[in-house]
């Protein structure tokens, strides 16, 4: 990889996590999240391997005689292992199972050598800049492995900058760290191993004190005709980014300055049902519309917990369509290019919710599996 590419990656991936500093990140609270989609899409299938980090918001002193991961299990966070399956021909395969670990098994960031660099530790499960691998096993007696390897790199795709928190516009952040993946290795669901072979995926790094209530997000990265396409859409309330690369060049210009886009972002129209989300944006010479849509039966939900102790519900499937219109115009208005980018049964897509939505199971925080 290019040094200058990694360098990149691992700004925008390392953890705010640091046991010896846990007076410090417990201060604001964090939520910390990594996820890669995996598209196994000769099988039909595809997989959401998701690693998380909470440590609750409380002042407090870590005495010095005191056993620090002792002391951090008291705090009541946790590190959480998932899995989620989709199966594009038949819904009723669909599940996600997790695995919940005590914060003292969780290790931050750190340069293990010269060419290894650990992004996050979850007691055996691992994330580094060109890898995941992991693992875990319910108390029913699931088990569930991977291991996998990254290519096919891109620049990251950072959706919120830092300075978005700072000035108080958002509690968290969102940045695609590998924007359009290609994706080898193997996972094992009960003993059944599958080997994965330059699946397309995403590589997603969320970090804040909080989760984005209510939200609604996008990611298509097998963009038909286009291997290196990409988009990708964040939106809450009035504020949402968007990205979209055709594989020859982004069209979304106005994400390159901050100041532009939150300008601009404000400008989104959207509307949003648990299966459905439409939009548009217009900026200068370049107009987006947009449809991203997935049944009812190949969703899956969770229920998240965050650092102020509040719950909420996110409703998630890999197997989303989307229908994407670019218009580009010259400075007089008149159309010179329309582009359609299309992605059938392979887009990531997510809203989230403070209350859970009628008609759709989801897995409770305390639980393992449904």
């Amino acid at each position: 990889m290019d040094k200058n590419l990694e360098k990149a990656i691992i700004k925008v991936n390392k953890s705010l996590w640091d046991k010896e500093r846990v007076a410090k990140v417990a201060k604001e609270g964090l939520y910390e999240v990594w996820f890669t989609m995996v598209g196994d899409h000769e099988r039909g299938e595809a997989y959401w391997i998701r690693y998380t980090l909470m440590v609750p918001k409380k002042k407090i002193k870590v005495p010095a005689d005191q056993n620090l991961d002792e002391f951090i299990d008291k705090l009541g966070g946790d590190g959480m292992l998932w899995l989620g399956y989709f199966n594009k021909n038949d819904s009723s395969k669909n599940f996600i199972i997790k695995k919940k670990f005590p914060l003292s098994a969780v290790d931050g960031s750190k340069v293990i050598s010269e060419s290894k660099y650990l992004i996050i530790k979850i007691q055996d499960a691992e994330v580094y800049l060109d890898r995941i691998k992991g693992g875990f096993e319910t108390q029913s007696g699931k088990k569930i492995k991977w291991e996998l390897e990254f290519s096919h790199f891109m620049e990251p795709y950072v959706g919120t900058p830092d300075i978005a928190k700072k000035i108080g516009l958002t509690n968290s952040l969102a940045k695609a760290t590998h924007p359009n993946l290609r994706i080898s290795g193997n996972i094992t669901i009960n003993g059944d191993s599958k080997e994965i072979k330059n699946a397309s995926g995403i590589h997603y790094h969320t970090y804040g004190t909080g989760y984005l209530v209510p939200w609604e997000w996008f990611s298509a990265h097998t963009i038909e005709n286009s291997p290196d396409g990409y988009a990708d859409l964040g939106y809450k309330v009035e504020k949402g980014v968007i990205e979209v690369f055709d594989g020859e060049k982004t069209l979304t210009p106005w994400n390159q300055k901050f100041t532009k886009k939150v300008k601009v972002m404000k400008k989104i129209k959207r509307e949003r049902s648990l299966t459905n989300l439409s939009f548009s944006v217009e900026h200068d010479n370049i107009a987006l519309e947009g449809e991203v849509s997935v049944p009812m039966d190949a969703l899956v939900g969770v229920e998240y917990f965050g650092p102020l102790g509040n719950s909420f519900y996110c409703y998630n499937s890999e197997i989303a369509d989307l229908k994407l219109i670019v218009k580009i115009s010259d400075k007089e208005g008149n159309l010179i290019e329309e582009k359609e980018l299309i992605a059938e049964k392979s887009v990531s897509f997510e809203t989230v919710y403070d209350t859970p939505q009628e008609g759709i199971k989801y897995l409770p925080y305390d639980k393992e599996e449904l």
